[in-house]
C-alpha cells in the first residue's frame, strides 16, 4: 500500500483505531483478508487515515458454524484523527456493503485502541474456543459503545469482527496480511537483511529463541509476521541447508485468497 505520511504533518489528534471485518466472501471470491487489504488502501487514498498493518485472526472451525474456508477475520490498524472517526465509520460501512460478495453475512466494527477493550478481547478468545452468539456481541459492543454493525444476510459476520478487534487490541494474536515490505521480498536473506527492508521487529525459530543478523533466511516467497507480545515476530524453522525457512511457502499458503 502507498503511504502518504507528508499528509498528516501537523494532525494533532492521532490515535489507533481498530477496523476488523469478517464474513464477506464465498466459494468463488476474494477471501475476507484480501478485501480487509483493498479496504485499507481505500482508506488511506483518501485521506481519512494511515493503515500501517492488516491482520488475519483465526476462529473456532467447528460444524456447527457456517464459514467459507477457514473461519478468520481481518482488522486493520487505522492512524487517524479522532474527529474524523464517524468519516471513518460511514467509509467502512459503504465499502463493505460495496464489496461485500454474494451469500455473505458480513459485519463491521471499528473501535479506538483506549485500554479499556478488555471485555471485547475476552469475548476475542471465548470465540476461538466455543460457539458464541451476535446477541452478546452486541451487547458487548453496547457495553463498550463501539461501533458494531451486520451489512447483509443473517449479519454473523459481527461476531468475527467484534472478535477480532478484541484479539487485535490484545497485541498477542494474529498473522500479518499487510506490513511494510513483507510483500516484497524474495530468497535467501541474512536476518538484519530482512528487518531492515520490512516492519519486522524480531525473527524467532519455533522454539522462542531470537535470531542473529548474520543468520540466513530462506523467504520462500511467503513472509508472513505473527504478532507476539506487541511485536511483529517472524517465525521460522531449521532448514536441512544449515539456513532457516519461513515456516510457509508461497505454494502452500493455504489459508488467505
Amino acid at each position: 500500500m502507498r503511504r502518504r505520511r507528508g499528509e498528516w504533518r501537523g494532525m494533532g489528534n492521532i490515535s489507533i483505531v481498530w477496523a476488523a471485518i469478517d464474513d464477506t466472501d464465498n466459494l468463488e471470491s476474494i477471501g475476507t483478508g484480501r478485501l480487509a487489504r483493498d479496504m485499507a488502501s481505500a482508506v488511506e487514498k483518501i485521506g481519512l487515515a494511515m493503515c500501517p498493518s492488516v491482520t488475519r485472526h483465526q476462529l473456532l472451525v467447528a460444524p456447527e458454524i457456517p464459514y467459507t474456508s477457514h473461519n478468520s477475520s481481518a482488522c486493520l490498524e487505522l492512524l487517524a484523527d479522532l474527529n474524523k472517526l464517524a468519516e471513518i465509520i460511514r467509509f467502512c460501512v459503504g465499502y463493505l456493503r460495496d464489496n461485500y460478495h454474494e451469500g455473505a453475512d458480513p459485519g463491521l466494527c471499528v473501535a479506538i485502541h483506549n485500554g479499556e477493550l478488555n471485555n471485547v478481547t475476552e469475548f476475542g478468545r471465548l470465540a476461538q474456543r466455543e460457539i458464541v452468539t451476535t446477541e452478546r456481541a452486541y451487547q458487548i459492543a453496547g457495553e463498550q459503545n463501539i461501533h458494531l454493525s451486520a451489512h447483509g444476510g443473517t449479519g454473523l459476520g459481527v461476531i468475527g469482527a467484534l472478535a477480532a478487534v478484541g484479539l487485535r487490541s490484545a497485541m498477542n494474536d494474529g498473522r500479518f496480511l499487510e506490513l511494510k515490505g513483507i510483500r516484497d521480498i524474495d530468497g535467501v536473506l541474512r536476518v538484519d537483511e530482512i528487518l531492515a527492508m520490512t516492519a519486522i521487529k524480531r525473527i524467532c525459530a519455533k522454539s522462542g529463541e531470537e535470531l542473529g543478523g548474520k543468520q540466513r533466511v530462506d523467504t520462500r516467497g511467503w513472509v508472513r509476521p505473527d504478532l507476539k507480545d506487541g511485536l511483529a515476530t517472524l517465525v521460522v524453522e531449521e532448514a536441512p541447508e544449515g539456513i532457516w525457512r519461513t515456516l510457509k511457502s508461497k505454494n502452500k499458503k493455504g489459508d488467505e485468497k
